[in-house]
């Protein structure tokens, strides 16, 4: 407000509202102060606000209100790239692929998993000093069990190692567990020695162990250890005859094992040629449901088992030579590949396949193939290899085996 005083017009402290007219409306000193006016959204309303769609404003520019600028659309497909969600569904650059190998002869990497926020947790042991996204980290003893966390787009959150001086240790078996609204990350550790060691993992202290099965429970935003427990020791892996068993919410169990010898399941029978490869679905009940099998000419090896948030089943391994799967050939002749197979979980039927072979005949390690399937659908696929292998255009390369991690499109 203005105010006669000592013969010229001053201005007081108003209750004016501020508008786009080039004046000190509200008396405060600052012309045109005014925030930028909401405009209304354009996009599907169950993406504003996700990812990288949010609605325009109009700003005041010289006395006058612009047209409504900045508002941002879902696009049909995400951008690789750009570090944005540009499809607003709630997934950093999913579909867009990358792979990674270790350097040198450097780790085996035994497992992988996805959280719901999409970020990826790898797990594994660390024989040799890896220089990995201009880093390096170099084990305490013979080998370090190694933790990492990445992004969505494969850049490394934390990478964290355990292991002593006189000690052999790997991570395996990683999950999540939800406790009073907080996610944790849960690893099985094995450490082994010639000579009796301590060992500490987070609260809790292990004494005297030549050797030591753990469970430890981990943060996901630091990757700290905070605490650990004493576990039975673990079944052998062998390589024919390892099974893994998964669980669905309704209580039915998938299992993938070997077999060299015909199988039968409920009234299902599987014939192999050679060591195949073969999945089960049982009910809740314990009622055979879906009996599956793959296998080519020779020996190949079922490794891991996981589903995906609609229930069907994703399996991987390492095949020679040519495999039939479903009215699809995967593999390469006369050479092993890796391999990621999806199944219908009804009715265990093939969906979708895919595979990678190398410049040698070898380029695939025996075993560790695995898998876990990202929020967004797409793949994360990990395991070791021998000489060269070509994931996402990404050459793999080295003379003896080491650690990969991948992220294939969703099928």
């Amino acid at each position: 407000m203005t105010i006669c005083q000592n013969g010229q017009l001053d201005c007081f402290a108003s209750t004016a509202k501020e508008v786009c007219n080039q004046r000190d409306d509200d008396c405060n000193g600052k012309i045109d102060d005014i925030l930028p006016l909401p405009c209304p959204y354009n996009g599907p309303s169950n993406t504003l606000g996700v990812g990288a769609c949010k609605a325009g404003a109009k700003f005041c520019f010289n006395g006058s209100l612009t047209t409504c600028l900045g508002e941002f659309l879902p696009k049909p497909k995400e951008v690789c790239g750009n570090q944005l969600d540009d499809n607003c569904n709630g997934y950093l650059e999913e579909t867009c692929p990358w792979a990674f190998g270790f350097d040198k002869a450097s780790g085996t990497l035994y497992d992988n998993v996805s959280g719901a926020d999409g970020y990826i947790y790898a797990a594994g042991s660390l024989s040799n000093t890896l220089t990995l996204q201009g880093k390096t980290y170099t084990p305490t003893g013979a080998s370090d069990a190694f933790i990492m966390k990445l992004s969505p787009t494969g850049a490394i959150v934390w990478f964290k190692m355990l292991g002593l001086s006189s000690t052999q240790a790997s991570a395996y078996q990683l999950s999540f567990e939800t406790k009073q609204n907080k996610t944790y990350l849960n690893a099985e550790l094995h450490v082994y020695a010639s000579q009796p060691f301590d060992l500490t993992l987070g609260a809790d202290t292990f004494t005297q162990r030549q050797k030591l099965y753990a469970a430890a429970q981990i943060d996901t935003n630091t990757g700290t250890i905070l605490s650990g427990k004493a576990i039975p020791p673990p079944t052998p892996i062998t390589y024919y005859t390892r099974t893994v068993t998964v669980q669905d919410t309704s209580g039915a169990t998938y299992t993938i094992g070997n077999t060299n010898t015909p199988i039968t399941h409920g009234t299902s029978t599987y014939t192999p040629r050679d060591w195949d490869i073969y999945v089960t679905k049982t009910d809740a009940q314990k009622k055979p449901v879906w009996l599956f099998g793959m296998g080519g000419r020779y020996t190949d090896n079922g490794f891991d088992i996981t589903l995906d948030a609609h229930g069907d089943v994703y399996i991987s391994g390492d095949i020679s030579g040519l495999v039939s799967v479903g009215n699809k050939t995967i593999g390469r002749v006369d050479y092993r590949s890796l391999f990621v197979v999806k199944l219908d979980g009804n009715t265990g039927k093939p969906l979708w396949s895919t595979s990678a072979s190398g410049s040698y005949f070898n380029s695939i390690a025996y075993g560790f193939i695995n898998v876990s399937i990202h929020p967004s659908g797409d793949v994360i696929v990990g395991g070791n290899v021998h000489q060269q292998l070509t994931l996402q255009q990404t050459s793999l390369f080295n003379t003896t085996r080491t650690a990969f991690l991948a992220r294939l499109p969703k099928p």
